[in-house]
């Protein structure tokens, strides 16, 4: 058998695999990580608006206590499902992860005007996560994926 023969199944042979690009992984783990974070802040959110309730308090803005809760979750839920999709090459799942990232970005600057200088490093981290996204090598192993799914 030579290299260039699919093995059964229609699988290329080993040599031919192209292996998923060092720095996705870096980014996909650092995905993961910034989901966690998100969890975490939706957790802290709702043990203060809890202690706060049970203690008589009034939050000066509940509305938007709960709101910032639940699009904690919810950015976590899409940063793990779109770093999970993006691991199999799925095209949809780094676009996902694009826009998130950019309104990370957007929510950085936001937070930069207010007097938060520590938003810095998250701009900079979207800003980089976005750029390995976009980058050539990884562009070029999410249509090598996109091709062997039949998708291309």
């Amino acid at each position: 058998m030579t290299t260039d023969e699919p093995l059964a199944g229609g699988e290329p042979a080993p040599a031919l695999r192209m292996p998923m690009p060092g720095r996705l992984v870096g980014v996909l783990i650092f995905v993961v990580v910034q989901a966690v974070l998100n969890g975490l802040f939706g957790v802290l959110l709702a043990v203060e608006i809890s202690d706060a309730e049970s203690h008589g308090q009034k939050l000066v803005s509940p509305e938007l206590a709960y709101a910032a809760e639940y699009v904690s979750f919810a950015a976590a839920v899409l940063l793990v499902v779109s770093a999970v999709v993006v691991s199999f090459g799925v095209v949809w799942g780094r676009n996902l992860l694009v826009v998130l990232e950019a309104v990370i970005i957007v929510n950085g600057v936001v937070m930069l005007i207010s007097g938060a200088p520590l938003a810095v490093a998250g701009i900079v981290l979207a800003g980089l996560t976005i750029s390995v996204l976009l980058h050539d090598t990884v562009k070029a192993w999410m249509d090598y994926k996109s091709y062997h799914r039949g998708i291309g």
